[in-house]
């Protein structure tokens, strides 16, 4: 096994490849988030953004955990001891964010972070919920809902590809071109006139 010390790059990897882990995907973009949220939506329906103030939901955590702040002192932020002390963390709920010191392509060009449920046996809402004591969560976490239509879609996707945001810049290698050119099939213009000119 994986010694302790690459936990946290070997659970990055393995969420990035679909693999089932406690970490939950967000970007610091949010234009790559624009486009996670768009990207597979279903035309005539609706998506969303969520957004976070990460440093405030982070504060509350070292509110109701002292000891976490101490190990963030000593040690620093992004420690082997900082994720060892939440991994083995027992009787407390809330949320953490975590990364790999070392970060692969994916989440590199990501600008991936990761969200990380303290407590395993509930679901990130529940994490997130006993956080709020005060009523306080509503001004530092926020929905963004965006409409769905084929044409909106198409054009929010155009505007991302100039930002050179797509799947192919998202997904490094082959997979990325795969789920790029499923994506290009959206944007009916870049095929205009093809039909003409194989018919000469």
């Amino acid at each position: 096994p994986p010694d302790k010390s690459n936990w946290m790059e070997w659970l990055a990897l393995l969420r990035h490849h679909g693999g089932p882990t406690r970490l939950l995907d967000w970007t610091y973009s949010f234009w790559i988030a624009v486009f996670f949220a768009i990207e597979r939506a279903k035309d005539g329906g609706s998506c969303a953004i969520w957004a976070l103030d990460v440093d405030w939901w982070r504060e509350r955590v070292e509110e109701r955990i002292p000891q976490l702040s101490e190990i963030l002192d000593k040690e620093g932020s992004n420690s082997d001891a900082e994720f060892d002390f939440i991994i083995r963390l027992k009787g407390k709920r809330g949320i953490w964010p975590v990364n790999a010191f070392r970060f692969n392509g994916r989440l590199h060009a990501q600008q991936g972070l990761f969200l990380m449920p303290l407590d395993a046996t509930r679901g990130f809402m529940e994490n997130l919920a006993v956080l709020d004591s005060n009523n306080e969560g509503s001004n530092h976490f926020f929905k963004i809902v965006i409409p769905c239509d084929r044409d909106l879609r198409a054009k929010w996707m155009t505007e991302l590809q100039r930002m050179n945001v797509s799947s192919q810049t998202l997904f490094p290698g082959l997979d990325g071109l795969a789920r790029d050119l499923e994506s290009q099939m959206l944007m009916g213009h870049r095929f205009q006139g093809i039909e003409e000119e194989n018919d000469d």
